[in-house]
């Protein structure tokens, strides 16, 4: 495959202009960090995604709750450059990046059981694990799944899961 994009490791201090200007002009990638800011103090490692001159999305590894054994991944891209294999390039090369550094915690992604694009991009580069309500979530590192499952980080999952289904209830009862 041609490698179309570029990945510039950013941070958030210095580069959050680059992050506004997207989100300001793109609903996809505000809903992302939706009620969810916390996610930018809690990235570990981020990059932009640049294709031809222009950003058009990121990925950033994030730690929550300081769990320790585990980063999620998000990515966003921007509308008219989605469907192009963009962000499966994006994640491509971050499992590059992570298996090179070789990162000890698991890198997970979740999805919405309704993107299919994204669900096929994690499964054909990840394992995919489980779902959890309205999501598919996926282990990059699909050469650790057997290790994953092994040591038991399947209930440890459901816990993070389920707290975090009693966070989104909470929030959607405050709001109403």
């Amino acid at each position: 495959m041609k490698n179309l994009i570029e990945l510039k490791v950013n941070d958030w201090a210095d580069d959050y202009n680059i992050l506004y200007n997207m989100m300001n002009n793109e609903d996809g990638i505000k809903e992302i960090f939706a009620n969810r800011l916390d996610r930018i103090n809690s990235t570990q490692i981020s990059w932009f995604i640049k294709m031809d001159g222009k950003y058009v999305g990121f990925v950033s590894l994030v730690r929550e709750k300081f769990n320790r054994d585990y980063l999620f991944l998000d990515i966003g891209v921007i509308k008219e450059y989605r469907k192009h294999g963009i962000g499966k390039q994006a994640l491509e090369e971050v499992k590059k990046m992570i298996e090179k550094n070789r990162l000890p915690e698991y890198v997970l992604m979740e999805t919405k059981k309704s993107n299919l694009g994204a669900n096929k991009a994690a499964e054909d580069i990840g394992c995919y694990l489980t779902e959890f309500g309205d999501r598919n979530v996926y282990l990059l590192q699909k050469e650790r799944c057997q290790e994953f499952i092994d040591e038991n980080h399947m209930e440890k999952l459901a816990d993070h899961y389920s707290e975090e289904n009693d966070k989104r209830s909470l929030l959607k009862d405050f709001y109403k």
